[in-house]
């Protein structure tokens, strides 16, 4: 059989990617952050005692009066089940002691840090948020509160945070859920929520069945919803909807969950493009569209359909259309098990380029569209792609995220044993921190 992608392993796979924050849209000022970060760094030791949680939230400071601060990036990131810091200069920094951390975002101003925290795998997660400084830990939304969100059902037994992200230059966050159920499933509840993190105010920006996957313009303005056969726009407080301005048939997944398109915006927050892959990737003819969303939600544009895989390509990393829309990566099969050729084509499918070929996986685009990283023959063994030049070895690792075009941060290790590293292309890596966890969560940014 040709490359299946362990078909049987994908629903556990995208949980664990839901919670790592994959999704193109919950990073979307990480391309902004400076080269100088931090040099080599590792937690030292800490106080075990428990800072106190707030049982009222603080006084709402609103998103136009956050008080700028001197410009310098900052890195949040679990260890050991708690939420660590590292700003330049300075050692990692513990920020809580209460355990449990799963999943860390981080405001863009840097002063802010939301976190899932979840006591046992069989419980549902809690929403908390803590400040820069380690003050101010206070839970957000409790266990009984995502119980509360919708009316319960028999088959489950609440509903869990799935994406998660700051709006740009504010300290709210915009989430969807889904559905948790005591055994194996997966429903997502394709709805948006809001929440303040400074005063606590929840909004219900679009009900269930009238959201979904989201990814923010990068000037805050903007959101595209996804969902599984419809693509959307919306205001961030939850005005204007326009539906239905890509409509595609809905991917078979071989699976119980359900595909949404990746979409990527424009850096200039213009345009959200996607490349859609035709409804069966195991089909005979696999294909995929390339489409265009002006920002204003006029018509979308299809600038080609594609022969070619677009599917395992994306289903659990960023799209393979460009930030700058004007090239696209996409697979096809050659017949030999597991070996796979990586095309290049301009966005309109001319100019196609057989770039590599072998056991291959695709990683994303860098932010300058000429760069892009993809895995070869070991899923860590990550190489660097050049439009019209060869590949070369980046470093071996994942969750790899760009800065900008040369320098990216990525985790490498296994279970139990993690280093955090930030990389530059062509230069020895440098170690952030050495974090402890089945999993690792981490989130960078800057103050404006």
């Amino acid at each position: 059989m040709t490359n299946r992608r362990s078909l049987f392993l994908i629903p556990f796979l995208f949980l664990y990617l839901i919670a790592c924050n994959l999704f193109e849209g919950s990073s979307s000022d990480r391309d902004e952050i400076p080269t100088d970060l931090a040099a080599t760094m590792t937690p030292g030791t800490f106080s075990t005692e428990e800072p106190p949680i707030a049982t009222t939230p603080p006084t709402s400071i609103p998103p136009s009066e956050i008080p700028p601060s001197p410009p310098v990036h900052k890195i949040v990131f679990t260890n050991g089940g708690n939420v660590w810091l590292i700003e330049a200069g300075s050692p990692p920094q513990q920020l809580t002691t209460s355990g449990f951390a799963e999943e860390v975002v981080i405001s863009s101003d840097g002063s802010k840090i939301a976190f899932k925290r979840r006591l046992t795998l069989d419980d549902l997660a809690e929403l908390r948020s803590v400040n820069a400084d380690g003050s101010g830990e206070t839970v957000l939304l409790s266990t009984d509160d995502m119980k509360a969100l919708y009316p319960s059902t028999l088959e489950s037994k609440g509903f869990e945070i799935a994406q998660i992200a700051f709006f740009p230059g504010t300290h709210d966050l915009l989430f969807n859920t889904y559905k948790a159920f005591e055994g194996v499933g997966l429903a997502m509840t394709d709805d948006l929520l809001r929440i303040n993190t400074d005063s606590g105010d929840l909004t219900r920006l679009l009900p269930p069945d009238s959201g979904g996957q989201f990814a923010i313009s990068p000037d805050g303005t903007r959101i595209v919803i996804i969902q599984p056969d419809r693509i959307h726009l919306v205001n961030p407080d939850g005005s204007g909807l326009l539906t239905d301005l890509i409509t595609y048939s809905p991917v078979i997944t071989y699976s119980e969950f359900q595909y949404y398109a990746q979409p990527v915006w424009s850096r200039d927050s213009g345009a959200v493009g996607f490349a859609i892959p035709s409804s069966d990737p195991l089909g005979g003819s696999p294909s995929g569209d390339i489409w265009r969303i002006p920002r204003t939600g006029s018509s979308a544009v299809r600038t080609a359909t594609i022969p070619g895989d677009f599917y395992f390509s994306q289903v659990f990393s960023s799209s393979t259309l460009s930030i700058l829309f004007d090239r696209v990566a996409f697979m096809r099969e050659t017949g030999t098990p597991n070996v796979r050729d990586l095309y290049i084509a301009n966005s309109d499918g001319s100019s196609e380029t057989m770039y590599d070929t072998g056991e291959i996986s695709w990683y994303g685009w860098a932010p300058d569209g000429i760069h892009f990283v993809y895995s070869l023959s070991d899923p860590m063994n990550l190489q660097l792609g050049t439009v019209g030049s060869s590949p070369t070895s980046l470093v071996h690792g994942m969750d790899l995220r760009w800065i900008n075009a040369s320098d990216f941060v990525y985790l490498a290790g296994s279970i139990g044993s993690w280093t955090l590293y930030k990389g530059t292309a062509g230069m020895a890596p440098i170690t952030l921190a050495t974090p402890s966890g089945d999993f690792i969560s981490y989130d960078f940014t800057r103050s404006p």
